[in-house]
């Protein structure tokens, strides 16, 4: 028997989505100027992803697909990429058990990816406890030489395309060191 939680469950999500409330974290995706308190660029934006309309995305693209959704900024940290490549795998079809991605149209192949980038890790100068309180010296460097992940579209018919490095997660390559400009 289902509680009347369960049965107002699915009315909720709906109210919540025809709200437009978003239930994701903090962390903003590109807010103009608000890199500039960590004296690096703001991150990246991907305002178009719907190219390639049909067939396969290009490592170009999946480049710049995985720059802009890996790159946000908060009130306390900023994360950055540069040196983004990316190799496009065979598409396959799309399987429960490893590719619930919550906006994913199940009908469209899921393209694997591999590649690399560094990731810059930024605090508010003066919050870093041991780095001195200036900018410039605020950003911590991380490798990412063997990143793998995928690239799908959505339900709305636009790309998505991340990948992280597990081997690698924290290889550091430089700390006290300027955010890219």
């Amino acid at each position: 028997m289902f509680s009347r939680y369960h049965r107002a469950a699915p009315r909720l999500a709906l109210a919540v989505a025809l709200a437009g409330v978003s239930l994701a974290p903090s962390s903003a995706h590109a807010q103009p100027g608000g890199a500039a308190k960590f004296g690096a660029r703001d991150p990246k934006t991907c305002v178009d992803r719907t190219k390639p309309v049909r067939g396969v995305i290009t490592p170009a693209l999946a480049a710049a697909y995985v720059a802009c959704s890996e790159e946000s900024v908060s009130s306390t940290a900023l994360w950055l990429v540069e040196k983004v490549a990316v190799q496009i795998g065979a598409g396959r079809p799309f399987q429960m058990r490893t590719d619930a991605y919550n906006d994913i149209d199940p009908s469209k192949p899921i393209y694997p990816i591999r590649g690399s980038y560094v990731r810059y890790s930024c605090g508010v100068p003066s919050s870093i406890p041991g780095y001195p309180s200036t900018a410039g010296k605020n950003c911590t460097l991380y490798d990412q030489p063997h990143a793998t992940g995928a690239c799908y579209r959505t339900t709305f018919n636009d790309w998505r395309c991340g990948m992280k490095d597990l081997d690698n997660t924290l290889k550091i390559i430089s700390q006290g060191i300027p955010g890219p400009g």
